[in-house]
């Protein structure tokens, strides 16, 4: 294969549990497998009744695409719908957080530019009031 682009079947990646362990969010690291080199992308499961914490990034703007849907996300103050296929953006210093209030786990593709940091550090991940 080139070394040019990469490839990765969603399904056979790597999962890992959310750092917070009262929420059972899986994150799928696809950055490296990918070879990014200037953006970064997750998956993130979640399941039904789950939600993140409500957060915002100190300097990545950030796009989200609903894969497994309808579900919800929360931009500073409105809880916006999204349907399966939507597609969101939001700059870093808005604070969001994911809600899944539905009865099914849905599934959402984070990508992230410029690439700060992984799943470990969270991106510059900060935590704000509601």
């Amino acid at each position: 294969m080139s070394e040019n682009y990469g490839f990765v079947d969603v399904e056979t990646v790597e999962h890992d549990p959310n750092p917070d362990p009262s929420s059972d969010m899986r994150f799928g690291k696809l950055t490296a497998a990918l070879g990014c080199e200037e953006m970064r992308l997750n998956t993130c499961t979640i399941p039904p009744g789950d939600e993140s914490f409500y957060h915002k990034h100190e300097s990545q703007e950030e796009v989200y695409v609903l894969l497994d849907g309808p579900s919800r996300v929360k931009i500073d103050g409105e809880l916006v719908d999204v349907p399966e296929g939507g597609v969101v953006r939001v700059p870093a210093d808005l604070p969001r957080k994911f809600v899944n209030d539905s009865d099914a786990e849905v599934r959402w593709l984070m990508i992230g530019a410029p690439p700060v940091g992984m799943l470990e550090d969270l991106g510059n991940f900060v935590t704000v009031e509601e």
